[in-house]
């Protein structure tokens, strides 16, 4: 098995080493460089913080999704931890009466559920990413540019009033401008 130094059946079956072996085989498997294309967003620490804000955002959203589909609060902490299926062959006791000694078990278990952890997990890391973008100047950046870009939206305005032939003071015209906007929101 990947990772070990030992086979399947001296030490490779258990628990343990399968998740051993499974993270060597990732590490294994994965780029230990990530190759960054110059049209990669995610090369500009800027955007790759808000590629991350995003998809935090939407696992968060999942997770909510899945939970709402829990059937009753209860599954939140309680449910299936684990199932063991044994497929083992039939034995024939001393009289010639069949014997199977398959069996599968169910353990249940008082444990947080999966997507509540996950829930809780990326609200802390959003948490983490909001004081990053707000440390960084992100917030009070984008509000100027809200700004900017509401100046210009309105210079281009009063500037079509005025070549309509009205005036853009003119509180009628003003009135008719704020509720055409309004309707648009």
């Amino acid at each position: 098995m990947v990772g070990l130094e030992v086979c399947h059946f001296h030490g490779g079956g258990t628990k343990k080493s399968k998740v051993k072996s499974a993270v060597a085989r990732i590490v294994r498997d994965s780029p230990r460089i990530a190759l960054i294309d110059e049209g990669d967003p995610e090369a500009n620490g800027a955007t790759a913080l808000v590629y991350e804000l995003r998809r935090t955002i939407g696992r968060i959203r999942f997770a909510e999704d899945n939970i709402a589909k829990l059937k009753s609060d209860e599954d939140m902490i309680f449910g299936v931890s684990e199932i063991e299926a044994k497929n083992a062959p039939t034995n024939y006791g001393p009289n010639g009466a069949v014997s199977d000694a398959s069996f599968e078990r169910t353990q249940w278990e008082a444990k947080v559920n999966g997507w509540v952890e996950s829930e809780r997990w990326n609200r802390a890391h959003l948490l983490k990413i909001t004081a990053l973008w707000i440390n960084a100047g992100f917030e009070e950046r984008r509000l100027k540019l809200e700004e900017e870009r509401m100046d210009i939206v309105e210079a281009a305005i009063n500037g079509l009033i005025a070549d309509l032939g009205s005036d853009p003071a003119d509180p009628d015209v003003r009135r008719k401008v704020r509720d055409r906007l309004a309707g648009m929101a």
